[in-house]
């Protein structure tokens, strides 16, 4: 630490002198370069002293990348939106109330707290304009014309079940979501109805988070 205060107070006169040399030559700039290539203009006139602070690193943003699920029953349909890396999306959406599926794909883009989307599918408009409130690892509401909903992480685990099988849910979870045809909830717990693939929703009490799991129900 003592090393280190020494070769803080270097670095600090070496600038000092810098800034003063450049001023007799009559430059009016001070030039930052920074290891990644860039480079950056400060106006000496505008400096008013030069002192160092120990800044503790951000955490990383959470990223829209993967795959995103919201579902209602009183709605009776839920929708799986997937963001990749490359920019492309996916939307699938299953109408369980009305015996129908649909899906689309596309191209979308980011900037700040606007997601702007351009979908080709049966049913979908050719431009979706989302304004993004929440973004975390686990969390993604939006505000789009239709009103706010509110997307959760799927998670990679898949969970197998049999037709007629019943899965109880661990201690501090309980069922948010699930689609009431291929999957029935009761008493927090859920039973295989039909052969397919499906969605949930649980909540965990102890972060009080919510995931969604995909679920794959055999005959």
């Amino acid at each position: 630490m003592y090393f280190c205060s020494i070769m803080k107070r270097i670095l600090y006169i070496t600038i000092c002198l810098t800034v003063l040399c450049i001023s007799a030559y009559a430059q009016n700039t001070l030039r930052i370069h920074y290891k990644n290539g860039t480079t950056a203009d400060v106006t000496i006139a505008d400096v008013d002293s030069l002192s160092f602070v120990e800044k503790k690193n951000e955490p990383a943003t959470a990223t829209l990348a993967g795959s995103w699920f919201w579902g209602n029953v009183e709605a009776g349909y839920y929708e799986l939106a997937t963001f990749n890396a490359d920019n492309t999306f996916t939307a699938y959406d299953n109408m369980f109330s009305f015996g129908y599926e649909t899906s689309a794909y596309g191209w979308y883009s980011q900037l700040g707290n606007m997601l702007v989307m351009r979908a080709y599918g049966y049913g979908y408009l050719r431009r979706y304009n989302w304004f993004v409130s929440t973004l975390t690892d686990n969390q993604l509401t939006v505000i789009t014309e239709m009103g706010p909903f509110t997307y959760y992480r799927l998670q990679p685990d898949v969970i197998y079940m049999k037709v007629g099988d019943t899965l109880p849910l661990s201690q501090g979870e309980t069922l948010v979501f699930a689609d009431g045809v291929t999957l029935q909830a009761a008493n927090n717990s859920l039973k295989a109805l039909l052969p397919g693939t499906t969605y949930i929703l649980k909540s965990i009490t102890a972060t009080g988070q919510t995931w969604g799991y995909k679920v794959v129900v055999s005959a």
